[in-house]
């Protein structure tokens, strides 16, 4: 009898000790790199509506980095399959994808999704990353510019109801976002012109008007590069907000001398990073939190242009009877410039406080 008991004894061990091995294996679903499962810690995602998103997986040791392709020109759908630009680093070695996709949808300020693809490092080592999952991470830069997170910001509202941060430079008090205003301060509607030949013949007609870019009827990137605006509605005087003006050729050149000359005015007022600029580099700092935007621009003619590569800004002064003065900054280097154009071109709006 008791050598019975101690039979059973030493099975019932034997059963636990397997048991126990079992529980060890990791069934759980989600990413596998290299045959091992990937358990993110910490998880962050930004989107533009140019159509890049980043999303970022980290853990204690490995980070995955999934970065949609830039595409130029308005991104209107949320939903994407395509082969990406993806890496991995992991114990000090970066991995960069050679093939791998990725299936993600943005849902409110959330994005979802699932991703694959197949990497090698450097010195040619192989990786792959299979079931990647990643559920509800809050995306930053959606519907906002990316400002100065260092900075104490303020607030104003256009005649349309919209709300924008403010921030004050100096002896200033500026927007800091482009206007997006679709009526003058008197509730007067202000003309949207998408044909090119109408958009053109208002140099004569010396008619006030406004355009999204590529007159995209998309919500988020109306909300973050603001609407472009010829400069006859500017010359109305009835553009900005109450309590606010656009700014005439010397206030925009009181903002460049406080800011250091137009030699580095520009990288001081430029949004960081390359979440909405063509390309950046560490010289910008948007340390003024004017977070200046590549909006680009509408020419005389009726053409779109130099979106993420450019912002042109209006001023009120006139240059010569069909010339008038703005701003412009451009993705390389911290430079600002003044040039004049013809005032029916469209050009984002910067308002100054009274």
């Amino acid at each position: 009898m008791l050598q019975s008991l101690k039979k059973h004894f030493i099975l019932a061990i034997v059963i636990l000790g397997f048991l126990g091995c079992k529980k060890d294996k990791d069934n759980t679903p989600g990413t596998t790199i290299n045959g091992t499962k990937f358990h993110p810690t910490e998880a962050t995602a930004s989107y533009s509506s140019y159509g890049r998103i980043v999303i970022i997986l980290s853990d204690n040791s490995k980070t995955v980095r999934i970065e949609v392709t830039r595409t130029y020109g308005i991104f209107d759908v949320k939903t994407n399959s395509r082969l990406m630009t993806m890496s991995l680093s992991m114990d000090g070695v970066i991995y960069k994808a050679v093939s791998g996709n990725l299936d993600y949808k943005i849902s409110g300020n959330t994005v979802s999704g699932k991703y694959t693809f197949t990497a090698t490092s450097n010195n040619n080592t192989p990786m792959e990353v299979n079931n990647g999952l990643f559920e509800n991470i809050m995306l930053e830069g959606i519907n906002t510019p990316l400002f100065n997170p260092n900075l104490t910001y303020g607030t104003m509202t256009d005649q349309d109801g919209n709300v924008y941060k403010t921030i004050t430079i100096g002896t200033q008090t500026w927007m800091a976002e482009n206007l997006r205003t679709t009526k003058y301060n008197d509730g007067t509607a202000i003309p949207n012109i998408t044909d090119n030949n109408v958009w053109n013949g208002l140099l004569y007609e010396a008619t006030g008007a406004y355009c999204a870019y590529k007159n995209t009827i998309n919500i988020d990137s109306i909300s973050i590069l603001g609407l472009l605006y010829n400069w006859y509605a500017v010359n109305t005087g009835k553009l900005a907000p109450a309590g606010w003006h656009v700014p005439s050729s010397n206030e925009w050149t009181t903002l460049i001398n406080y800011l250091g000359g137009a030699e580095v005015a520009g990288g001081k007022m430029k949004e960081t990073g390359n979440m909405h600029w063509g390309s950046s580099d560490t010289s910008i700092d948007n340390s003024s939190g004017f977070t200046a935007l590549p909006s680009g621009n509408r020419m005389d003619y009726g053409l779109f242009r130099d979106m993420d590569t450019h912002s042109h800004y209006w001023s009120t002064t006139v240059e010569s009877e069909y010339y008038v003065w703005y701003y412009d900054i451009g993705y390389s280097g911290t430079y600002i410039f003044r040039n004049s154009y013809w005032r029916n071109s469209g050009y984002a709006v910067r308002c100054l406080k009274d």
